[in-house]
């Protein structure tokens, strides 16, 4: 059971970094298509 509780904690922690470095990147192509376009 503790070994199955780590490994879910270590997913849950890299599943929220990832979502952080998604959301800069999203904002840097938004940021970089609106000076393309505009």
């Amino acid at each position: 059971m503790v070994c199955i509780n780590r490994s879910l904690e270590l997913s849950r922690s890299i599943s929220s970094q990832d979502e952080t470095v998604l959301f800069f990147l999203s904002r840097e192509l938004r940021m970089n298509y609106n000076r393309f376009v505009g």
